[in-house]
């Protein structure tokens, strides 16, 4: 089994940044799919039956709608795409008193696992702004044929959302991000 750690640190100032830890002949596309388990999962945390929750997983479904009007490529601005840019700062280092997103993404021939592990303290913002900032931080490291399947994949999710798929539902969770990788590998 080879394993895939994003480690995504922030402060309170909203300073993030991103390390890896990533098993021996590890393949550059896991990055795509360690991103689509990322945000079915941050999705899947929201409840829609509380009303806070269900307007922040609907407000992330529409930053994440509206960021896919733009054609991804190593050098799109997601964070400014997002309309996060002016609060959301990624730097280099590991911010000062920093906190941890620890997600690390399990695979095999067969298998595809995700599991997070957050603070106790961590706000919905925060979780929101993540996906964004991995996002930017991956589409960087991935080939333009990387970076089209992560697009093409990230559409097809959206799509299935908006169509009544459950993005709350453990299923889902497992199946979406691997169908949407498979349908556009």
């Amino acid at each position: 089994m080879k394993i895939l750690i994003a480690f995504i640190h922030y402060n309170d100032s909203n300073e993030f940044s991103v390390e890896y830890q990533k098993s021996e002949n590890f393949s550059e596309v896991e990055y795509v799919r360690l991103f689509l388990h990322y945000y079915a999962k941050i999705l899947c945390n929201f409840d829609p039956s509380d009303a806070m929750m269900k307007s922040f997983a609907l407000f992330l479904k529409q930053k994440v709608t509206d960021l896919l009007l733009h054609k991804f490529t190593s050098s799109l601005n997601i964070l400014e795409k997002a309309d996060i840019d002016d609060v959301v700062k990624i730097i280099k280092s590991k911010p000062t008193k920093y906190k941890t997103i620890e997600a690390r993404f399990i695979f095999n021939n067969d298998r595809r696992a995700i599991t997070t592990i957050f603070q106790n303290n961590i706000t919905c913002n925060l979780l929101l702004f993540s996906i964004f900032v991995l996002l930017q931080e991956i589409v960087h490291l991935l080939s333009e044929r990387n970076i089209h399947l992560l697009f093409m994949s990230l559409k097809y999710m959206q799509n299935k959302y908006e169509q009544g798929i459950d993005f709350s539902n453990v299923n889902n969770l497992i199946i979406l991000p691997n169908e949407a990788f498979i349908v556009n590998k």
